[in-house]
């Protein structure tokens, strides 16, 4: 009778999972009720400034807030989650909110969720 075969290990020790075995992750998505939406950054303006084209076809200057300063690299290209600033210039600024990797992106694109935005990646 033959042996059963061992699940192989990587170079740590820890057993590799099976291909089917693989889950897909959870992305973040805008929050409607807040206001968030999608947008990818077309240039880069200062240290704190961006400027993004939105889901709703319209460019913004976007700010970046302190605890994305220097701790995650933003490029030309990226998908964002930006929040207008609603009730003073809605049509012209906003805030970043969240940058999207690009395993996350595929997945995103996956399941169909980027809508409009799409066009521009």
């Amino acid at each position: 009778m033959p042996k059963p075969k061992k699940k192989k290990k990587n170079k740590f020790g820890r057993k590799t999972p099976a291909d089917s075995a693989i889950k897909e992750f959870r992305v973040r998505r805008p929050q409607r009720a807040k206001g968030e939406i999608f947008g990818i950054i077309i240039r880069i303006l200062s240290g704190t400034h961006l400027e993004v084209v939105c889901e709703d076809e319209k460019v913004r200057v976007a700010r970046i807030p302190g605890k994305f300063r220097r701790r995650r690299w933003l490029r030309r290209g990226d998908l964002v989650v930006v929040e207008p600033w609603y009730g003073l210039d809605e049509d012209e600024k906003c805030d970043l909110i969240h940058r999207y990797r690009p395993n996350q992106v595929k997945t995103l694109k996956k399941r169909g969720l980027l809508g409009a935005i799409e066009q521009f990646l």
